[in-house]
């Protein structure tokens, strides 16, 4: 058999596994378009072969009329891909690229009516002087006319797509190229056997060229993925856009990008081009939840249309590898790509950057909440029973709302500033330290408003103290109302915020009113239970007291004493010398008890000029030296007072209770009264 033959089986062959093979894959873009290109090559080549093989001339012309049905249209089915894959489609859309069938159906008709009219051959010759016998034929008028008429349209198809392929990334400029490769074997088979240079004479080669573009477009198909990486016409929207657009094919396979998104996820186009969208995307922490199906999106968190766009948050680095990662914020909207009503050929996903947006939302979230905990810890501190629960819910709410874990309370009490409370151990050296609180404090104090001293700037702590705090750059100190001031001691960049500050000013000023409302509790709570006149405790103040102290004592079973004492020759006093004198003796009196007790013991004025003295965990083995003590204390007194005219002394009676006791306590203070006139009784002045 001839090799011709050979070349020409094997040129079906391949033409028809490329068409089987672009069926399977026939909802890709200008898939259709190659598979009647491909089709027509495979019946061009089989018609000829039969024409080879045929054995009278009748048989050969035949074979050779039914070859134009494919020589007349493969170059139409060229250009209609050319013109598909460079995005160039108004003409196929519009149905208007039909015109371009009008010069291959007149060619087909003049073919089968050539005996005719003669325009397409003229005279025709069995050459029997080959292996092979072929036809030798005359080019008629229109001969010349098609051929021109084909040579426009595979130079222009090949031309489309070169200047397709030099407006993409460089992965497309290789395919342009290939395409064009493939293009050219047809063409230049034709010149040779119509300019009669093919050197297997006179055998036609364009079918065999057709051999290699076959090749070529395979090769294309299956490594380079020419036809799933159908580009669009890249400079209508890519690099002009400011937004991040992504475009992929309907098999999931990225088709492009702008530089736009190129810049926002750090990547090369030319890296990705025909990677799996799904897979690139998670490789950069982005998850969309996609799937395909021929085609079409079926899972997606983006719908195609109406849906609401999905907020991305991505950390970013724009400085470099050693800087922090910044947070952007972007909207996510997944758009199909259509040509007018024709298929769907791909997906864009564009990137909107909303980081301003979304940060001004974040903070007015957090300027909401921020104030929502105000008010609720504004109840809360109105709510307080003690000042240490004041201050604590305080700190709490001030590291809310600045960040700052370490602060320090002062209250300037009657003119001295004092240390109340702070949030943290390790800062209480510092804050008592004489150098801070001189140089530090009287500026806040002094000054009035919020301010914030740079450490650096400040010698403010004691030489080898600073270094214990390294943390401190700067110290912001808010006034706590009128009443004091509060100290932040943390970094600069957590406190210069405006809004923290004034919500700082705000809760301080809740803070103020609670302290003033529970000193004044305090104080109207000492008025009733504190006798006005010698600032000790009353008497209804040991009517509450004592119950309770008595059941501790049982539970304990300690002992307690109470002592009771009046005043030698108090009408006399204030007969001689006036009740203000009178009124100054049990003053001095009242503070001599006090200067004398222990810290968990109570002084109360009993009534008139009597006093009771309650002594827990004392019984009459250890009184005497007690009492001893006061009459030692009140003799002092009277030197250096000089009231009267005379000594002013006390009569002292006392009892004591404990668990082995039988009577109440009433018994006890009676019989502390009943000594006590004892003593007077024995004629002391």
């Amino acid at each position: 058999m001839h090799i011709y033959i050979w070349f020409l089986i094997i040129t079906i062959i391949i033409a028809l596994g490329t068409c089987i093979t672009i069926f399977k894959r026939r909802n890709i873009k200008g898939a259709k378009a190659i598979f009647f290109l491909m089709t027509a090559v495979a019946f061009w080549s089989l018609s000829y072969l039969f024409e080879i093989i045929s054995k009278t001339l009748n048989e050969k012309i035949i074979w050779y009329n039914i070859e134009y049905f494919a020589i007349a249209t493969v170059p139409f089915f060229w250009l209609f891909f050319s013109l598909q894959y460079a995005d160039i489609d108004k003409f196929i859309v519009s149905k208007k690229i039909n015109i371009f069938l009008i010069i291959p159906a007149i060619t087909i008709i003049l073919v089968w009516t050539n005996k005719y009219h003669n325009l397409m051959i003229g005279d025709t010759l069995n050459n029997i002087g080959t292996q092979i016998p072929v036809v030798i034929k005359s080019s008629g008028l229109w001969f010349w006319v098609n051929t021109t008429y084909t040579y426009l349209l595979i130079i222009t198809g090949s031309i489309i797509l070169i200047r397709a392929g030099f407006n993409l990334p460089s992965l497309y400029i290789k395919q342009g190229i290939v395409l064009s490769v493939g293009a050219s074997f047809p063409f230049v088979g034709s010149v040779l056997y119509i300019f009669k240079l093919n050197p297997i004479a006179p055998f036609d080669l364009t079918p065999v060229a057709c051999l290699l573009s076959g090749v070529v477009l395979t090769y294309s198909l299956l490594k380079l993925r020419v036809f799933q990486l159908a580009p669009i016409a890249r400079d209508k929207i890519f690099d002009k856009i400011a937004d991040g657009v992504l475009v992929f094919d309907g098999q999931g396979k990225i088709i492009d990008a702008n530089q736009s998104l190129q810049n926002i996820l750090k990547f090369r186009i030319s890296k990705v081009v025909g990677q799996n969208v799904i897979q690139f995307l998670i490789s950069r922490k982005i998850n969309l939840n996609l799937a395909f199906e021929k085609g079409n999106i079926i899972s997606s968190q983006l719908l195609s249309r109406g849906n609401k766009d999905i907020i991305l948050k991505l950390f970013i680095n724009e400085t470099g590898p050693n800087s922090q990662m910044d947070k952007h914020y972007f909207s996510l909207k997944i758009m199909p790509i259509e040509k007018n009503k024709s298929a769907l050929t791909g997906y864009m996903i564009i990137f909107h950057d909303i980081t301003e947006s979304k940060i001004y939302e974040e903070y007015l979230s957090e300027s909401k909440r921020k104030i929502e905990n105000l008010n609720k810890i504004s109840y809360e501190l109105s709510m307080c029973d003690n000042e240490e629960e004041i201050y604590l819910k305080t700190a709490s709410a001030i590291e809310q709302v600045t960040g700052s874990t370490l602060c320090s309370f002062f209250i300037n009490n009657g003119g001295s500033i004092i240390n109340k409370f702070n949030s943290n151990p390790s800062i209480e050296e510092l804050s008592s330290d004489e150098i801070f609180i001189t140089e530090v404090l009287d500026k806040f104090f002094d000054n009035g408003k919020p301010i914030i001293l740079e450490i650096s700037n400040l010698k403010i702590v004691s030489p080898g103290l600073q270094s214990k705090f390294p943390e401190i750059m700067s110290v912001l100190g808010i006034p706590i109302s009128d009443i004091g001031v509060v100290l932040l001691l943390n970094g600069k960049n957590l406190l210069q915020n405006e809004e923290n500050v004034r919500l700082c000013i705000l809760l301080l000023g809740h803070t103020a009113e609670s302290l003033k409302r529970l000193w004044m509790q305090e104080t109207l709570r000492e008025q009733a239970l504190k006798d006005p006149l010698t600032g000790v405790y009353n008497r209804r103040y040991f009517n509450q007291f004592i119950e309770k102290e008595v059941e501790r004592l049982k539970r304990y079973n300690y002992p307690i004493t109470l002592i009771m004492t009046d005043v030698d020759r108090f009408k006399e006093i204030n007969d001689r010398f006036g009740h203000q004198i009178g009124d100054k003796v049990l003053q001095g009196v009242g503070q001599v008890l006090e200067a004398q007790i222990r810290k968990f013991d109570t002084v109360i004025r009993y009534g008139g000029d009597e006093f009771l003295i309650v002594l827990p965990e004392v019984n009459d083995k250890n009184v005497d030296s007690f009492i001893t003590r006061i009459r030692e204390a009140i003799k002092n007194w009277n030197n250096t007072a000089r009231l009267v005219d005379f000594d002013i002394e006390l009569s002292i009676g006392f009892s004591y209770w404990d668990t082995l006791f039988n009577g109440t306590i009433d018994d006890v203070l009676y019989y502390a009264d009943m000594k006590m006139y004892k003593d007077k009784n024995k004629g002391r002045k």
